[in-house]
């Protein structure tokens, strides 16, 4: 079985969200909700994960990484994508081992991107 470790350096740490991703999202006029929507599903998939991760769920673990990773890549927010399909591989592969620390260090980076989203939000970048 295969293993996947994922450790961010501090010094290598991206952008929390792809600027890119954010000029895009400032042309949308509903970008408040999208970002608003966002942060509460995924504190909500946040909150699953941590379920499954404490009781060796794989398939929840798998499913609820998914679920992340497709959200958050469409708002740019790349290193939580990685995180979250790392998790998703493991719960595919039927593990949980590992995952715990994985999980820590996607709710670190969600903290980084919720900060840049909010920001966003409380300064009402207006669609040009």
């Amino acid at each position: 079985m295969e293993t996947v470790s994922i450790v961010a350096r501090p010094a290598e740490k991206a952008a929390p969200v792809d600027p890119a991703a954010l000029a895009r999202l400032r042309q949308l006029r509903s970008r408040e909700v999208m970002i608003l929507t966002y942060l509460e599903e995924a504190q909500e998939l946040l909150a699953r994960l941590g379920a499954a991760v404490a009781a060796e769920d794989a398939a929840g673990v798998k499913q609820a990484a998914h679920s992340l990773k497709g959200s958050s890549g469409y708002l740019g927010a790349q290193q939580v994508v990685t995180l979250s399909a790392a998790l998703e591989q493991k719960g595919r592969g039927g593990s949980t081992s590992g995952a715990a620390t994985l999980l820590a260090q996607l709710e670190e980076e969600f903290e980084r991107v919720r900060q840049v989203l909010e920001v966003e939000v409380n300064n009402g970048h207006s669609a040009r």
